[in-house]
C-alpha cells in the first residue's frame, strides 16, 4: 500500500529540527551525516485558500505535513543525494511546469516529491485519495 506517512515525517522533524543533521546508514551499511531543512509551516487559512482556488483534494497526511513544514529537504548529503518534499505552492508550480515541458501528466496528478540526484519524482493521484493507493512513482 502506498500512502503518505506524516507520522514518520513528524518523528524526523522532531529529531532533526534543531541540529538539522542526523547520522544515517546508507544502503551499503556506511554511517553518513544527512541534513534536513524544514520550511516554515503554512497557515491553515492559506492552505484552505489554495485548496479551494485549485479545487484540490489532498491526502490528510500531506496536509498535516504542510501544517508542520510547508516543504523540506530530507536525507541530503554532500553529494546532493536527498529528497525534496515540495511545499504546496512548489507542487502546483512544478506540476504545471512539467506539463508545459510535455510530460504526459493527467489533470488529477500532483507532483509532491523529487529526488535531488536524478529526475525521479512521486505524484499523488488526487482521484484515488480515498483508496489509500494514491502515490505514483514517476
Amino acid at each position: 500500500m502506498k500512502t503518505f506517512n506524516s507520522q514518520a515525517l513528524e518523528e524526523l522533524y522532531v529529531k532533526s529540527k534543531e541540529s538539522k543533521t542526523l547520522e544515517c546508514t546508507d544502503f551499503l551499511g556506511n554511517t553518513i551525516q544527512c541534513t534536513f531543512d524544514w520550511n516554515m509551516p503554512i497557515e491553515v487559512e492559506e492552505l484552505e485558500k489554495i485548496i479551494f482556488e485549485k479545487n484540490l483534494k489532498l491526502p490528510k497526511e500531506y496536509m498535516d505535513f504542510l501544517l508542520m513544514a510547508n516543504g523540506a529537504i530530507l536525507y541530503n548529503t554532500e553529494e546532493d543525494s536527498g529528497y525534496q518534499l515540495l511545499s504546496i505552492q512548489e507542487a502546483i508550480r512544478f506540476t504545471e511546469e512539467m506539463k508545459e515541458l510535455g510530460y504526459d501528466l493527467k489533470e488529477e496528478w500532483l507532483i509532491f516529491m523529487t529526488n535531488l540526484f536524478d529526475s525521479d519524482m512521486l505524484l499523488f493521484d488526487l482521484n484515488k485519495i480515498d483508496t489509500k493507493r494514491y502515490i505514483i512513482d514517476g
